[in-house]
């Protein structure tokens, strides 16, 4: 993060905003205990996911899952935000990072940044049933496995494209039989299951094209 020395309060221009959702913190369970937040307003971001860090800048793999508000559509920009006056739907209860987040001083936001962050089980306790739909999706889809396969397609086995479809396909039916059974949304399942892997495989330079009814992957010209 950079820091602006011209600012001394907030201008509620909206830029932080559009840069991305924060992430929660164990003082942000509250939220979901008030009903403030729902599963639908929020997205897991997996262990092993790429993600861009906001403090130094870098795209690495995460080491810990995290929870973060969720953007709208499929850009960053925080959905709590009405475009409309840039005003956060939420700003009386918007989360801790929120609140210590000054672009003209970031000291305090760059300190808290990754302390105390929550994960699914944190929002999910001890006995929760979707715990197990969770913990099963995870043993079958984890990124170390679709890295490999990934590592593999890229240096041209033969068996590697074959093997991320075979976790894509698992993940979108996983996500279909539950939302099927629950009336559950798109948007919870993202905070369940983090984001669908057929989105997410962009992370790694490559993409699906379908041709006369047959799903490729193919390497992306501008990952």
């Amino acid at each position: 993060m950079t820091q602006e020395k011209t600012r001394t309060h907030c201008e509620q221009c909206g830029t932080c905003c559009r840069k991305g959702g924060p992430s929660l913190h164990r003082d942000d369970l509250r939220l979901f205990a008030e009903g403030i937040l729902g599963f639908g307003d929020v997205v897991t971001l997996r262990r092993g996911e790429f993600v861009h860090d906001q403090i130094t800048g870098q795209l690495a793999p995460l080491e810990e899952e995290l929870v973060k508000l969720r953007g709208t559509g499929l850009s960053w920009s925080c959905a709590q935000l009405e475009l409309d006056g840039n005003m956060c739907r939420i700003y009386d209860n918007r989360p801790v990072e929120c609140a210590a987040l000054k672009c003209w001083d970031t000291a305090e936001v760059e300190a808290m940044y990754a302390v105390d962050r929550i994960v699914r089980a944190d929002i999910l306790p001890e006995g929760h049933p979707l715990l197990d739909l969770v913990e099963a999706h995870e043993a079958e889809c984890p990124y170390e496995r679709l890295e490999d396969a990934m590592l593999g397609f890229v240096n041209d086995d033969p068996g590697a494209e074959a093997a991320v479809f075979e976790m894509i396909d698992y993940d979108a039916n996983f996500r279909t039989v539950f939302r099927e059974r629950t009336g559950a949304s798109a948007e919870d399942c993202d905070f369940l299951f983090g984001r669908p892997l057929h989105r997410t495989i962009r992370q790694y330079g490559v993409d699906i094209v379908t041709r006369d009814g047959r799903s490729r992957l193919t390497r992306m010209a501008h990952p």
